[in-house]
């Protein structure tokens, strides 16, 4: 699960509009952009397409200062029954992963991005480009392992913090519907 939130993440905070067709049996993705401008973690050159039930991704990621050290992550996800009615939208899942460096070291489903880095994304961030060597591709059925229940519309905020003093370096808005 780790591997397809992380690369909706990335492509999250660039900031760009999905209105494209539905799926059959697919996710739909109607926005994705960042949540505030002017932080220290921006992802970059993005580009994000649809074809043949699959999502290519591709970006670079630019870090702006140098002294970040271990950082958390937190993600929600809140439900709601339609895109129209935002006042029916409920706590669906909540994620916090404290020291999340230790965890994105560990061999997992996110490694095939993080070796497509060049140069090697540390984590901590350092002050610097990484840009990534070739695209990914996330499959709808992939993403169907997220157990999102059909029919729902779903918003995901996701945010990322320097530990020691919460100073968010990045955070995104997903919203999508299967």
């Amino acid at each position: 699960m780790e591997y397809h939130l992380f690369g909706l993440l990335l492509i999250a905070l660039n900031g760009m509009e999905i209105t494209g067709g539905t799926l059959e049996n697919g996710f739909r993705i109607y926005r994705l952009e960042n949540c505030m401008a002017n932080l220290s973690v921006l992802f970059t050159n993005v580009s994000f397409e649809l074809k043949n039930q699959s999502y290519t991704i591709r970006f670079d990621i630019d870090v702006l200062e140098d002294d970040i050290e271990d950082v958390d992550f937190h993600l929600s996800i809140d439900r709601c029954l339609n895109r129209a009615a935002p006042d029916t939208c409920e706590e669906y899942h909540e994620f916090d992963f404290p020291g999340f460096c230790s965890i994105l070291h560990l061999h997992g489903p996110w490694s095939p991005i993080m070796d497509n880095m060049e140069p090697p994304y540390p984590c901590p961030p350092k002050k610097g480009k990484y840009i990534m060597k070739r695209s990914i591709i996330i499959k709808i059925e992939d993403l169907e392992k997220l157990r999102l229940e059909r029919g729902y519309y779903f918003i995901t905020k996701l945010k990322q913090s320097e530990m020691k003093t919460h100073k968010l370096l990045f955070c995104g808005l997903i919203e999508g519907q299967f």
